[in-house]
């Protein structure tokens, strides 16, 4: 333990009077993953195809992922605090125009990543959706054919559970 505090406060030691980590430096360190992940199926194309044009596509996403890898280094280590700070703001105008689309489309996913948590942590319920309506009904783990009334709309329908208690 003593050498995870003492190394954390050289880090702290060596960070102090830099830029460090800003909104726009982890915009680009998200687009130099996704540039690296790009340029690693390029790279199976290519063994695979033996194309000089991906070949020649995957060295230049190489280089620009570099390039903004090193961008990021320097914005994260530069000591010059109002320039990078400048720099951020101009990006968050512009991100700040895309922001509210990033957010809708999270939280249209927030209900399903629910309702997947649940069902995972849920071992003694199956869930079903209702062919009428779509509603999602929590109906008892017991194998067979069974019939079922939606709670929603009131259509019965019948149900076919393959795996659970018999």
């Amino acid at each position: 333990m003593n050498f995870l505090y003492r190394l954390q406060e050289s880090y702290n030691r060596f960070m102090y009077g830099r830029y460090g980590g800003d909104t726009l430096n982890h915009f680009l360190s998200g687009v130099y993953i996704v540039l690296v992940l790009i340029g690693f199926v390029l790279r199976i194309l290519v063994a695979i195809t033996h194309s000089m044009v991906l070949y020649n596509i995957r060295y230049a996403l190489y280089i620009i992922s570099l390039l903004i890898f090193a961008v990021t280094v320097f914005r994260s280590l530069s000591k010059n605090l109002a320039r990078r700070a400048r720099e951020n703001e101009v990006f968050m105008r512009w991100w700040g125009n895309w922001q509210p689309y990033f957010h809708k489309q999270a939280e249209k996913a927030k209900p399903k990543m629910r309702m997947m948590v649940r069902k995972m942590q849920d071992s003694d319920h199956v869930y079903k959706k209702c062919p009428d309506c779509k509603a999602v009904l929590r109906l008892a783990k017991k194998r067979g054919k069974h019939q079922t009334r939606c709670p929603a709309c009131g259509k019965r329908f019948q149900v076919h559970i393959w795996f659970g208690d018999k």
